[in-house]
């Protein structure tokens, strides 16, 4: 809009020596008008807007960056840093953060401080934001260039279902990763594989609305995951032990890429099964002990696997050897035998290991010493036949001993009764007379 005035002026007669008189020119002021948002619009709590406007002047419109620009909202100054362009744009962005009527006034002025203003007027509506958690991945957990990495997300809204919420996944190395909608309980989920590196991994939401909220979290990727080391310390291979005995297991395990406590460690035997599981201590010892193992030669392996699975196995080979076993059959503890009787000892052996043929064997008493070392037969039967045992208690103890010098035995308790004295007869007179 242009104003116009009018100048009306006299034309007089004067002498030579009067000045004519001055016209003063009056330039017209600026104009303005706001685009956006327009006059009774609808806007939402939260939300960043644009505010959009067009300024114009007659007399600077080859200077329009001179213009300066006020825009309040109810009587509030905002963007307080706005400036027009060379094209007579006006920009500003603005979050309504609280629902209420809004005034918008936006006013320019030029170097002369002649001033236009245009307003609107509209509604911001009560629109709360989304709420938005991040489940997974973990800022310390452990992840790896060569894996797919597990993003958990849930994600709520007052006003809207969640199966209507935009949802985006993005990290600061690799860009946007995935876009979807969350499921009815509000939970999104997604996997893909990762740079190495570290990044900050950003979930945003979005309602139907177009309000936002953002959680994020950081994690760092690591190369190609590596496999554990593992080691048998103790026992040493091919060692001996009784059965019986307890025996110290310890190894050494090593991961390149996480603690050494977060490995799973087996052990087991080729007998008897598995040993002992746990977890490593920090410094990648694994020990325990055990005097259960069965009798035989054990295939002893220590297995370690890390969080993805990737494992190694040591292995060695061991032997618990079990002693013989030995039981008396006759006599029965407690018989009683006369002297000089001849008495019959039998006995039962056997071995896991050896056939009973192969057993020392040796059957000895208390007082008289070893009176049999005869073999015992291929079925585990051993007799001994032993004569003129001295007078008395006898312990008799039958063993039986194995090629690696293990022994089983048994004993029971005899005696040995002397015999009777013949009677004595004497008569007196030792010549008798009749009368």
């Amino acid at each position: 809009m242009y104003r116009a005035f009018m100048v009306t002026f006299s034309l007089f007669t004067v002498a030579c020596t009067a000045e004519p008189p001055k016209v003063q020119q009056v330039n017209p002021p600026p104009e303005v008008l706001i685009q956006t948002p327009v006059d009774e619009a609808e806007l939402y709590q939260g939300n960043t807007y644009l505010i959009q406007g067009l300024a114009s002047d007659e007399f600077y419109a080859s200077d329009l960056s001179s213009l300066r620009v006020i825009i309040t909202l109810n009587g509030q100054t905002i963007c307080p840093d706005t400036t027009v362009a060379d094209s007579g744009e006006i920009l500003c962005e603005h979050i309504f953060e609280q629902p209420e009527s809004v005034v918008l006034v936006m006013q320019v002025t030029n170097s002369d401080d002649l001033a236009a203003s245009d307003s609107v007027s509209f509604e911001v509506l009560p629109n709360a934001a989304p709420d938005v958690s991040i489940l997974n991945p973990l800022f310390n957990g452990y992840y790896y260039s060569d894996y797919e990495i597990l993003f958990e997300g849930l994600v709520s809204d007052l006003e809207d279902d969640s199966t209507s919420l935009s949802v985006d996944w993005t990290s600061s190395l690799d860009g946007v990763l995935h876009t979807q909608n969350a499921s009815a309980d509000g939970v999104v989920e997604y996997s893909t594989q990762l740079s190495q590196g570290t990044h900050t991994i950003t979930l945003d939401v979005t309602d139907t609305r177009g309000r936002t909220n953002t959680d994020s979290v950081d994690i760092e990727v690591m190369g190609e995951n590596q496999t554990p080391s593992c080691e048998i310390v103790e026992p040493l291979a091919d060692l001996m032990f009784p059965q019986g005995e307890e025996i110290t297991f310890s190894g050494l395990v090593f991961d390149p890429d996480i603690p050494e406590e977060l490995l799973t460690v087996v052990w087991t035997s080729s007998i008897d099964g598995e040993l002992f599981s746990g977890s490593p201590d920090s410094d990648g010892t694994t020990a325990f002990s055990s005097g259960d193992l069965q009798s035989g030669t054990h295939s002893v392996s220590l297995s370690v696997e890390d969080e993805k699975g990737l494992s190694c196995t040591s292995s060695m080979a061991m032997i618990v050897n079990a002693n013989p076993i030995v039981e008396i059959l006759s006599p029965l503890d407690g018989d009683v035998f006369n002297e000089n009787e001849a008495v019959l000892f039998e006995g039962l052996v056997s071995d896991s290991d050896e056939g009973a043929e192969e057993l020392a064997i040796q059957w000895q008493s208390s007082v008289d010493g070893v009176f049999s070392i005869t073999p015992a037969l291929s079925n585990g039967d051993t007799n001994a036949m032993a004569y003129g045992l001295f007078l008395g208690n006898h312990t008799i103890t039958l063993s039986a001993t194995d090629a690696t010098g293990e022994m089983g035995s048994a004993s029971i308790d005899i005696r040995i009764n002397d015999l009777p004295s013949a009677p004595t007869i004497s008569i007196d007179p030792v010549s008798p007379q009749s009368d």
